[in-house]
């Protein structure tokens, strides 16, 4: 004879009431995550764009300017493309450095630009040469404008635009990060 409670027990065993909201606890949580994950890769990416886009910026501002790479205007083009750079997206969004042919350097930060130059009877010396960049983005040897590199390439006058913003991913870095930025450089070749 079956007792009240075992048929109730087999009732409630055999009833498939409730077992969405079961499948739905156990897949809320993963489904959380990886919305949280996408959420968070999407802001890693979003601010590398940003800089990207002002890295860019930048570059096109040297481009317009070349004949005064090798003059004594360059310490003005280092300070006018790391202030477009560093301000592109919004004001003191990137700390910047830019150098121009291996000459004046100009660091801005906060929004505010700070220029060191090399010894001033170095500058024309400097800003007059040509250069076989390294593939470190690094001025390398000292050559004739126009003439083969022995790394590859043509040596001529150049200018690094480097730009980095603070970020900590909240999961991960993604690979996009290094020492808690996200860096985006550039080497413009104006000659």
């Amino acid at each position: 004879m079956i007792t009240p409670l075992r048929r109730a027990l087999n009732r409630l065993l055999r009833s498939r009431l409730g077992s969405s909201a079961v499948e739905f606890v156990g897949m809320a949580p993963v489904v959380g995550v990886l919305l949280f994950a996408s959420v968070d890769l999407g802001n890693v990416l979003y601010t590398k764009f940003r800089l990207n886009t002002a890295v860019a910026a930048g570059g096109n501002y040297v481009l317009s300017r070349t004949a005064d790479i090798s003059t004594a205007s360059a310490t003005n083009v280092a300070e006018t493309t790391a202030t477009i750079v560093a301000n592109t997206t919004a004001s003191g969004f990137a700390t910047t450095i830019v150098t121009v042919n291996n000459g004046p350097v100009t660091t801005v930060t906060g929004g505010t630009p700070a220029t060191t130059s090399p010894a001033t009877q170095d500058i024309p010396i400097k800003q007059g040469r040509c250069y076989c960049p390294t593939s470190a983005s690094t001025f390398g040897a000292n050559a004739a404008c126009g003439a083969a590199c022995g790394g590859g390439g043509i040596a001529g006058r150049f200018v690094t635009i480097s730009a980095k913003r603070a970020y900590t991913p909240l999961l991960s870095s993604y690979g996009a990060t290094t020492g808690g930025y996200i860096i985006v450089s550039n080497v413009v070749q104006t000659e």
